[in-house]
């Protein structure tokens, strides 16, 4: 099975002060724990990340972030999964055990290695079997002996309606669409494509790739008797390979956008891959508050509240699940008009009708 690790990046956000407003840095010491995880059954290795809040009146906070042995626990942290069915009977559990991220190909979120220490970057990892449906049931006791605890239903599998695996796929027609159902209790999606194709520079050929995030988090808003989703992609124009000024083709858009236009160049457009995801409800409670805080920061008005669903800590135990629909392919049409669009004329892609004539 795959593996794949799924990371949000934590915030630490600093509230304004009214001058009116005192507190006392210096009050008794008190034990916080910072937990992230989200499971998805698809995986086989699953993560959490775990660390601890700091504050020391004679050290800056930044330079304390900088160093990673200031970000963990002194001493043991003890880690479960507990695993219930539907029916709240307990069918499997498992202790995690604390990994260096990188021996798993894992890495900090770029934006985070400015500002915290990234030596080591310690997680904790289970290679427990979970199914679709079952809950897991966190539970993490530290060093000193606080206990937390955070419960997550695992989300459901869903269905592909379109487009289907193996087949081609003509992104240059009027309204091009993918289709899907939702599992449920899930509250939030994202949709991606992956775009393979090659490049032939004075024989060199190399081959590319590019991901573009369509949809990213975005609210569910169907109802339990139509749980179907679908995206559809912008065209506008009778003729899909047009040169009418008000032509528009957001997939053509953004190859425009995102390859550079080289003379020497030669391209194909080869394949792509349909990305499907989908985020249980503390997902969406945990991004609303995220950007509730940064309206707030912006507006200079007061601080939220940190978004937790970790008993006796703070952080984000979730649930995902996502599909991906490999080996599609492009139909004539599609590479045909990559040829003649003036979106995508400068970048040399190839067509495959001989002596295509561009209207």
């Amino acid at each position: 099975m795959k593996k794949y690790v799924f990371f949000l990046l934590l915030c630490f956000s600093l509230f304004l002060q009214n001058c009116e407003t005192e507190f006392n840095i210096t009050s008794d010491w008190k034990e916080i724990t910072i937990a992230y995880g989200i499971l998805n059954h698809n995986d086989s290795d699953h993560f959490i990340r775990i660390q601890k809040a700091f504050l020391d009146e004679n050290t800056s906070a930044l330079k304390i972030a900088a160093i990673a042995d200031s970000l963990y626990h002194e001493g043991d942290l003890f880690v479960e999964f507990e695993i219930y069915n539907k029916n709240g009977i307990q069918v499997d559990g498992d202790t995690l055990q604390v990994v260096e991220g990188s021996d798993f190909g894992i890495e900090k979120y770029t934006d985070e290695n400015t500002l915290f220490g990234t030596d080591p970057f310690l997680l904790y990892h289970s290679d427990l079997e979970i199914s679709a449906g079952n809950t897991c049931r966190l539970k993490i006791t530290t060093p000193a002996g606080n206990v937390l605890t955070s419960s997550v239903q695992l989300l459901d599998d869903f269905m592909i309606w379109t487009p289907r695996i193996n087949s081609e796929y003509n992104l240059s027609n009027r309204e091009p669409r993918t289709s899907w159902n939702t599992p449920e209790d899930a509250a939030v999606y994202g949709l991606a494509l992956k775009i393979f194709y090659s490049e032939d520079i004075n024989g060199a050929v190399s081959h590319k790739e590019l991901l573009w995030n369509i949809a990213n988090i975005l609210p569910i808003t169907t109802t339990n008797n139509n749980r179907n989703l679908e995206h559809i992609f912008g065209i506008e124009g009778d003729n899909p390979i047009s040169q009418v000024s008000e032509y528009r083709n957001d997939f053509f858009d953004f190859l425009a956008s995102n390859i550079e236009v080289n003379g020497l160049a030669t391209r194909t457009i080869d394949s792509l891959q349909f990305i499907y995801t989908f985020g249980s409800q503390s997902m969406f409670d945990y991004n609303q508050v995220i950007a509730a805080q940064q309206q707030s920061i912006a507006g200079g008005g007061q601080g939220i509240k940190p978004y937790t669903n970790i008993d006796n800590g703070l952080g984000l135990f979730a649930s995902r699940t996502s599909k991906t629909l490999y080996r599609l392919t492009f139909d004539d049409g599609t590479k045909d008009s990559l040829f003649c669009s003036p979106k995508t004329r400068e970048l040399n892609f190839e067509a495959v009708t001989p002596q295509v004539r561009c209207k």
